[in-house]
């Protein structure tokens, strides 16, 4: 069973994702939630979430964390990204550039 705040989990996940390295007013902005939610969910997220020199979090997307970012995805944006890049490899296979 789900926290009741893991949707917004996957949501600053997600953020993160798509807008790259943020610092926790961004993403608050982003999301529509207070600051001082979106610096705790960060602190939630510490296993795949890590803080730049800068302040700013970036979502790690090494081999320990691989597994959540491509189920983060599928599960909450619905892509695939083996999908995508199967297709991309079979294309160029083929000669073509789709």
């Amino acid at each position: 069973m789900a926290r009741k705040n893991a949707r917004d989990e996957q949501r600053t996940l997600a953020t993160l994702l798509f807008s790259g390295p943020s610092s926790a007013e961004e993403v608050a902005t982003d999301l529509g939630m207070t600051a001082n939610l979106a610096s705790r969910m960060l602190r939630v997220l510490g296993p795949v979430v890590e803080q730049t020199e800068q302040g700013r979090f970036v979502l790690r997307t090494d081999t320990d964390t691989l597994a959540v970012v491509l189920h983060l995805l599928r599960s909450t944006l619905g892509l695939d990204p083996i999908l995508v890049l199967r297709r991309r490899i079979s294309a160029r296979e083929m000669g073509t550039n789709s």
